[in-house]
């Protein structure tokens, strides 16, 4: 469901305070859940968690147009696929090769 959705649905003139406040309660109960979820990854899984975050950031700030800048942060975003892929390989699925 998305976010929008939901937004939606819990606007609902209809729906009674006490559902509201189920709704408000299962959605803490659900970023508890994750939270514990995170807490219990190694570290090198939460460090592959802040990793990928941080390739999305870079992938958004990225101008669309054909600037230096744009150019620049292709190569930025080059050389980070290069650090992921080695993480990966030799970290995560400690290769041996």
């Amino acid at each position: 469901m998305d976010k929008a959705m939901n937004k939606k649905q819990l606007d609902d003139p209809e729906l009674s305070p006490e559902i509201k406040d189920t709704i408000s309660e299962l959605k803490k109960r659900v970023q508890m859940e994750k939270s514990n979820m995170l807490e219990e990854q190694s570290p090198e899984s939460a460090m592959w968690s802040d990793l990928l975050e941080t390739y999305r950031k870079l992938k958004e700030s990225k101008p669309s147009d054909r600037s230096e800048k744009a150019r620049r942060m292709a190569v930025a975003i080059t050389k980070y696929e290069d650090l992921l892929s080695w993480y990966y390989t030799m970290v995560l699925m400690d290769f041996e090769g």
